[in-house]
């Protein structure tokens, strides 16, 4: 039986004749797509923005003295783009056609060079994983701003590479999965209220967005709570129950 042999770069795998990338490498474009929107690119724009220094290199560190950070960082700006075109070039989804594509073997390899360019600005280049604040650094950030409207909160994600729309946070609400932080009444007569919510909150939604089971915290603990309160399975003291029979 003929085999192919996957165009992805140091993979050994082979593969049926007229598929270019196994399921491994395919299964590894999408985790690392998977990683733009929610650590890599939110990280690297706060850098471009001088909101956040860039990892140090060990290569570069040669003197105690600390760099002086720059309003605007050129290059990051430069690999932001880069992760926003790698993100569109994949379509934010599983790439079911990338097996049979002619050029899988360069966008992969484009892929591969621009995540590991975003790794080492934003974490530098230690091996031990103990600088790598990955998603947790994004969660604590979110946690640190302000309430705010379902627009506001569509705009922010929009700058960090989180792709939220305003429909989805209109239904999370109606569905339970994400609870207005606050609701203030209409500051004219007839006017509608103001919605606020956490950032974080709407994160959280949206990251589970795929979870149908999935309940916010606030919601999980009422839920426990209430359970806990009107248990059917352990009798109140003194009462015994009968199963009933037919």
């Amino acid at each position: 039986m003929e085999l192919w042999q996957c165009v992805a770069p140091d993979c050994t795998m082979t593969t049926p004749v007229g598929v270019r990338v196994c399921t491994r490498c395919v299964d590894g474009v999408i985790k690392s797509l998977r990683r733009i929107p929610g650590e890599l690119l939110p990280a690297v724009v706060m850098i471009s923005r001088g909101q956040r220094a860039p990892a140090r290199l060990r290569s570069a560190v040669k003197t105690k003295s600390n760099p002086r950070q720059e309003p605007v960082h050129i290059g990051a700006l430069d690999l932001a783009d880069d992760l926003r075109k790698r993100r569109d070039e994949f379509n934010d989804e599983p790439p079911q056609w990338l097996p049979h594509d002619p050029e899988a073997a360069r966008k992969i390899a484009t892929l591969h060079a621009t995540i590991s360019a975003a790794e080492r600005m934003v974490y530098g280049d230690d091996d031990d994983g103990s600088s790598h604040p990955g998603e947790g650094y994004l969660q604590m950030r979110m946690n640190m701003l302000p309430v705010m409207t379902a627009h506001e909160a569509c705009e922010w994600f929009e700058e960090q590479g989180v792709p939220v729309k305003l429909r989805q946070i209109y239904n999370w609400r109606q569905r339970g999965r994400l609870i207005p932080a606050r609701i203030l009444e209409p500051t004219t007569t007839g006017g509608p209220k103001r919605v606020l919510y956490h950032p974080l909150d709407i994160y959280l939604a949206w990251e589970n967005r795929a979870k149908h089971a999935w309940l916010p915290p606030v919601m999980e603990a009422a839920a426990a709570a209430q359970a806990a309160r009107y248990d059917t399975q352990t009798p109140p003291a003194g009462v015994t129950y009968t199963q009933r029979v037919g």
